[in-house]
């Protein structure tokens, strides 16, 4: 990689064990640049969610080194970790939405708390919602949305701050093709801008239908990138 490439994030023989367990990841290299996506494929129980949750500071690394923005995450303070984890977007499998606020409050909350004026935080929010077809259903609570419509709910919420890093786990999963072509023309949007972007799927046709580099994981170890290739227009 070229040296004047910003890196978001760098692993270096990482592993994550949860508990007296055994190593869920198991000496994981990987460079995430700024500006770049790339694509996480393997089983199920492979170590997909695992990694991105130790990308998103849910963990500690049990052995190696995690480093964020310049930043060695076993170094940093509990407040340093919260203050790190703002720049990070995560798009849960589980999506995590709260069905006590509306769907244009959710969208809008990582930027309330980041401290952002109310008509600023919900006229973004609005506009992002709004892209994503969502419009006509910003005061609705996402109880009352489809899957689908929750899924784009929870990629607004992760991407409205416009994150160093975004972290996705199967984010397309409960979208048709049309909507997760337009998911991921946002997440294009992003990379440009300077986002770094990991996404997990099982999907190959997203895959198929969005070339980019493919990083393979099996058995909590990670393969080196596969074919690095533009993302289609």
């Amino acid at each position: 990689m070229d040296s004047s490439v910003a890196v978001v994030a760098r692993l270096r023989g990482a592993a994550l064990r949860y508990g007296t367990a055994a190593d869920v990841l198991s000496d994981v290299d990987l460079t995430i640049a700024a500006g770049s996506f790339q694509f996480l494929i393997g089983p199920s129980g492979a170590g997909k969610t695992s990694l991105l949750r130790l990308l998103g500071l849910a963990h500690r690394p049990s052995a190696g080194s995690v480093v964020l923005f310049g930043r060695d995450v076993a170094a940093l303070s509990t407040e340093q970790r919260d203050r790190l984890r703002r720049r990070i977007g995560f798009i849960y499998q589980d999506l995590r939405l709260i069905d006590e606020l509306s769907v244009l409050d959710n969208a809008a909350l990582p930027l309330r708390l980041a401290g952002v004026e109310d008509a600023k935080a919900t006229g973004h929010a609005r506009m992002l919602l709004a892209w994503l077809g969502l419009g006509e259903l910003v005061e609705v609570s996402p109880s009352r949305l489809s899957m689908g419509q929750r899924q784009l709910v929870a990629a607004a919420r992760a991407v409205v701050c416009r994150p160093g890093l975004l972290l996705a786990d199967e984010p397309t999963s409960y979208l048709d093709p049309d909507l997760a072509a337009r998911l991921m023309r946002l997440f294009r949007e992003l990379t440009k801008v300077g986002t770094g972007v990991l996404l997990a799927t099982h999907s190959r046709e997203l895959v198929a239908r969005h070339p980019a580099p493919v990083l393979r994981i099996a058995a909590g170890r990670l393969a080196p990138p596969v074919a690095a290739k533009p993302m289609a227009a």
